[in-house]
């Protein structure tokens, strides 16, 4: 079963080097996740691999519980 990999602040120097790492291992859909949504659609729109877009705020508890759940999330 391939996991669905969530990355925090995924459009970042670190994070964007995370999800195109993570890309070419084909782990997994990969989900970008930032407070600019605009900037994470576009690196999502570039990876060669099954990925999405999603705002997320680190410091919004609540919107991180009820929209960023996956197997496994790396924060960048």
């Amino acid at each position: 079963m391939r996991s669905q990999i969530g990355i925090l602040g995924g459009y970042g120097s670190v994070g964007r080097m995370a999800a195109l790492q993570l890309a070419g291992w084909a782990l997994g859909s990969l989900c970008i996740g930032g407070r600019q949504l605009a900037r994470a659609r576009g690196l999502a729109s570039e990876l060669p691999c099954e990925a999405t877009a999603t705002r997320v705020d680190l410091y919004d508890a609540r919107g991180l519980r009820a929209g960023f759940a996956f197997e496994l999330v790396g924060v960048a």
